[in-house]
């Protein structure tokens, strides 16, 4: 597989409705082989991501696939560290 982003955690601003999270994370796990999403947003009773793809060993294997995923929630990505949209 060819990765375009490096292994890492970057910042990111989404959209999902009327919500804007700014403290997102959009990133690649080199061991997981896997791209990544994490909402800065928590569920209150149980204090994890209130979205979070990309969890499982190749679920993603392009960026591109993971932000399809993200848009088909309705999750848009407004900016993030290694680019904007």
């Amino acid at each position: 597989m060819t990765q375009a982003t490096p292994s890492g955690r970057y910042w990111a601003t989404v959209k999902f409705g009327a919500l804007v999270d700014d403290n997102a994370v959009i990133g690649y796990d080199g061991l997981m082989e896997t791209y990544f999403f994490q909402s800065g947003l928590e569920n209150k009773q149980t204090g994890a991501p209130l979205h979070w793809f990309g969890r499982t060993h190749r679920e993603f294997m392009s960026y591109h696939s993971l932000e399809q995923h993200m848009n088909s929630c309705g999750i848009i990505v407004l900016e993030w560290q290694l680019g904007s949209n």
